[in-house]
């Protein structure tokens, strides 16, 4: 079925919807690949949020390196890529042992008032999320 553009269509909207539509099946067929790279990281994201927080204070304002209005964009990207490769590589590492992050496993903590696992079980699997 062929449709025509809505009057008020820009110019490019055929080039930008095949575009999504291709970048929507991309990542469906890397999704097991690529992006399970990332689940350990989403597993821990009020941590991850409160880190960079404080990696953000420490390198910018007069708290650490002072870097805010001294750096360049460019600069200021790459550090923000390298503290997010830098967390990507720590959430892996932690989340192998642990079952939460340190900020959800308070969290859990208090919100179900009474003990929760820090540990992960041997036998869970390590791609899988933790029971809770």
């Amino acid at each position: 079925m062929v449709t025509a553009p809505a009057p008020n269509a820009k110019p490019g909207w055929f080039f930008n919807n095949n575009t999504a539509a291709a970048i929507a099946l991309a990542m469906k067929e890397t999704r097991k690949t690529g992006w399970m790279s990332l689940a350990p990281m989403g597993r821990m994201a009020l941590t991850q949020y409160l880190l960079q927080s404080v990696v953000g204070v420490l390198v910018f304002y007069g708290l650490g390196l002072g870097l805010l209005g001294r750096t360049r964009p460019l600069t200021a990207t790459a550090i923000a890529v390298l503290v997010f490769a830098g967390q990507l590589v720590l959430s892996r590492l932690w989340m192998a042992r642990f079952a939460y992050g340190p900020a959800e496993w308070v969290w859990r903590r208090l919100t179900y008032a009474g003990p929760v696992p820090f540990l992960r079980r041997s036998s869970e699997s390590r791609s899988q999320p933790p029971r809770s």
